[in-house]
């Protein structure tokens, strides 16, 4: 059964940040409304860095203080549909994930500030990963060993893509990797795109009912704005459509009432027929990215723990 703090949290999503396109019209001005109260703060003790590559591309750095970068590092893709910047929830991670793949907090944790949809589309935030990629292993010297990457919904699709595109140019993957509900299809083709249809509290309709034309209103909507003129197919785009051979270890956790369940129950399918044994955890009633709300509900942090834990036990082999 669902806490009073998760229904509480269930109810203030859907009537705040709900993204059907009945109910908000304009989708790129919902989302970013969530950096209306944005803040670099990050966590007590940690200093936090913003640099540019020379391509333009931004990051930024969390480290103790009094630290210098180097040694263990989560690299940290952020969500928001790819139309949100990177806002200080994020930041305010640093600690929790620092002590994860470290016990004595000096892992270092680098987030990707990517350009943003719809002003910048496929394959722009995936070519700024690469390039961030290529950076942390290569100029700032950490071992692909003692590296975890990981996001949330698109920064899951990021996530996904960016190990795609190292394993087919024949380079070496992170340790492990993590997706918290991952928006893998562009297509919406999975079967919980129905299925949750009403109960889904951010991209569904309480009492709707969806069919092909109200799919493809969806999939047409600015929220999508990031595909441009891609095919939605395309496993860097769309990686439910990708084979997942020489990946590594991986955790995901999803909600059971997503639209975009199915984008996880794929991948993780694949993985296990491949024999890779992901871990995988699905929240009862819960909604899209839930965990990164783990001060808010006990559900969001018994499975924000489960990823630290998972973050942990895979830095330390």
């Amino acid at each position: 059964m669902v806490s009073l703090r998760g229904r509480i949290a269930i109810a203030f999503a859907r009537k705040h940040f709900n993204l059907n396109p009945e109910v908000t019209e304009d989708m790129v001005a919902k989302c970013r409304l969530l950096e209306r109260n944005n803040s670099d703060e990050t966590s007590p003790g940690y200093d936090i860095q913003k640099r540019r590559l020379d391509d333009g591309t931004r990051y930024e750095i969390a480290t103790k203080q009094g630290k210098t970068p180097g040694g263990k590092l989560v690299l940290y893709l952020h969500g928001g549909a790819y139309i949100a910047g990177l806002i200080g929830t994020y930041r305010r991670m640093a600690d929790k994930l620092s002590a994860a793949a470290d016990p004595s907090g000096f892992a270092d944790v680098i987030y990707l500030d990517y350009d943003c949809a719809p002003e910048h589309v496929y394959p722009t935030q995936l070519n700024q990963a690469l390039a961030l990629w290529d950076h942390v292993t290569g100029e700032l010297g950490y071992s692909e060993d003692d590296i975890i990457v990981g996001g949330d919904s698109a920064g899951g699709n990021l996530t996904l893509s960016l190990m795609l595109k190292l394993r087919d140019a024949g380079r070496k993957l992170p340790k492990a990797a993590f997706c918290l509900s991952p928006w893998a299809d562009m297509t919406a083709s999975g079967e919980s795109y129905a299925a949750n249809y009403a109960k889904d509290p951010l991209f569904g309709l309480k009492g709707g009912k969806i069919d092909e034309s109200k799919r493809k209103e969806l999939i047409g909507c600015n929220i999508y704005s990031f595909v441009g003129s891609a095919d939605r197919s395309d496993p860097y785009v769309s990686p439910v459509f990708a084979s997942y051979e020489g990946f590594p270890k991986m955790f995901f956790s999803v909600g059971s009432h997503e639209m975009l369940l199915s984008d996880t129950l794929t991948i993780v399918d694949k993985l296990k027929a491949l024999g890779n044994d992901p871990v995988l955890d699905i929240g009862e009633g819960m909604f899209h990215v839930y965990p990164i709300y783990y001060k808010l509900f006990p559900e969001a942090n018994r499975t924000f723990a489960r990823l630290l834990q998972f973050i942990s036990a895979n830095m330390s082999k």
